[in-house]
C-alpha cells in the first residue's frame, strides 16, 4: 500500500469506530429489539470490515474466524465496564456504544496488523 492508500486505508477504519458513538436504541425498545440490533450492527461492522478489507486488497479471511472470540471479548469489556448495573438496566444504549466501539476497534486493531505486516 502507498502512502496515500495508508492514509484512505486509516480514514475508512477510523470513520468506522467512531460511527459506533453515535448508536442508539429506538426509545421504549424491548430487550428482544435491542438484541436484534446488536445483532444487526454486528453484521453491519463486519460487511464494513469486509468492504474497507477488499477495497485495499487485505487478506480477511482469518478475521472471519476470530470474529467470535472478538465478539466474546468486546462483550466481556462492556459488561464490566456496566457491572454495576442490573442486566435488565445493563443493555441501554450506552452500552450499544461500548460494546459496538470495543468491537469495531478489535477488529479494526487485527485488519491493521494483517495489512502493515504484509509490507
Amino acid at each position: 500500500m502507498d502512502k496515500d492508500n495508508i492514509s484512505d486505508f486509516e480514514l475508512e477504519l477510523e470513520n468506522l469506530i467512531n460511527s459506533t458513538t453515535q448508536l442508539t436504541f429506538p426509545f421504549l425498545s424491548g430487550d428482544k429489539k435491542k438484541r436484534e440490533i446488536l445483532l444487526e450492527e454486528k453484521i453491519h461492522i463486519d460487511s464494513e470490515i469486509d468492504c474497507i478489507s477488499e477495497k485495499y486488497q487485505i487478506e480477511a479471511d482469518k478475521i472471519k474466524s476470530e470474529r467470535e472470540k472478538i465478539w466474546d471479548n468486546a462483550m466481556s469489556t462492556a459488561e464490566n465496564k456496566f457491572c454495576t448495573l442490573s442486566p435488565s438496566l445493563r443493555m441501554n444504549s450506552f452500552f450499544l456504544q461500548e460494546f459496538m466501539h470495543e468491537y469495531a476497534k478489535n477488529q479494526v486493531k487485527w485488519i491493521k496488523q494483517t495489512a502493515y505486516e504484509k509490507q
